[in-house]
């Protein structure tokens, strides 16, 4: 069912290779940084001084309580340093 999803978007012109950790067998759930590595709406991100080539990065973020349990889901910013992780 997934790849017939994937073909039908690759006809449209709107499939993205990073569609494509999210399907198959192996499918892959991403996570990305401890607790208190994030900030609030609003905030700023702090850069590291070192990265010139920097750009934002939209995500979905899963809230999840100690017990491993989904308490909520929100819109996250997962700021990229291209230059440093290439």
């Amino acid at each position: 069912e997934a790849m017939e999803i994937k073909a039908k978007l690759i006809q449209r012109g709107a499939w993205s290779q990073y569609l494509e950790v999210g399907i198959g067998p192996d499918a892959e759930i991403f996570t990305k940084c401890q607790p208190m590595a994030s900030v609030g709406f609003g905030a700023d991100v702090g850069l590291h001084p070192v990265s010139t080539w920097n750009n934002p990065e939209p995500e979905i973020a899963m809230i999840a309580a100690s017990s491993g349990k989904i308490v909520g889901a929100t819109l996250g910013n997962d700021v990229n340093l291209r230059d440093v992780e290439g």
